[in-house]
């Protein structure tokens, strides 16, 4: 069963919202509960240098999250979710699958396919985008474009590294980043 999202299933984004944590427990549980696949989030250090500036929500067939924060871990478990995580500032390491994985702002990003277990840890001061979408809605929109799911019925069952230098990727991280800048 998904988790609620943070926003009503829609083409634009209307449904965003913005939110600035001062309780530490409170957004440990907002993100333990913002993807089916995301749980156990937890905030290290004292109280005083805990912070989480959130902005989010549904746009068309994927959930999009920006957020700045302090030094944060959290589970990734098994879910029909794809997730992309687009590092601005900072970084983090995704142990799971096959072996550990280092995500270094401006260098690199990181595609975590359905099924896959895994730890992230993120290093303090980091800001950066998640996008979340169900395997299902990906297949669906990949048979629109090319007549089949384009072999993801079959997804890889490791992490797979996004380099920053590709076009591809240079593009995704320009468009995910107009969503939230956009007036």
């Amino acid at each position: 069963m998904r988790k609620p999202h943070v926003g009503a299933r829609n083409s634009d984004a209307r449904a965003f919202q913005q939110r600035t944590f001062a309780d530490k427990a409170e957004a440990e549980h907002f993100l333990s509960n913002i993807a089916d696949s995301i749980s156990a989030a937890r905030f290290e250090g004292t109280p005083s240098e805990f912070h989480l500036s959130y902005a989010g929500g549904a746009l068309g067939h994927c959930d999009l999250h920006r957020g700045t924060h302090s030094k944060l871990s959290f589970k990734i478990t098994r879910a029909d979710e794809y997730h992309i995580v687009l590092p601005l500032k900072q970084g983090a390491r995704f142990t799971g699958g096959h072996g550990t994985s280092n995500v270094v702002a401006g260098r690199s990003a990181i595609l975590l396919p359905p099924r896959l277990e895994g730890h992230f840890d993120v290093q303090g001061g980091t800001t950066g985008f998640s996008l979340i979408a169900s395997a299902t809605s990906v297949a669906a929109r990949a048979g629109d474009l090319i007549g089949d799911d384009g072999g993801l019925g079959s997804p890889h069952q490791t992490a797979v590294m996004l380099d920053h230098a590709d076009p591809v990727v240079k593009t995704l991280v320009r468009n995910v980043s107009n969503v939230f800048h956009a007036k």
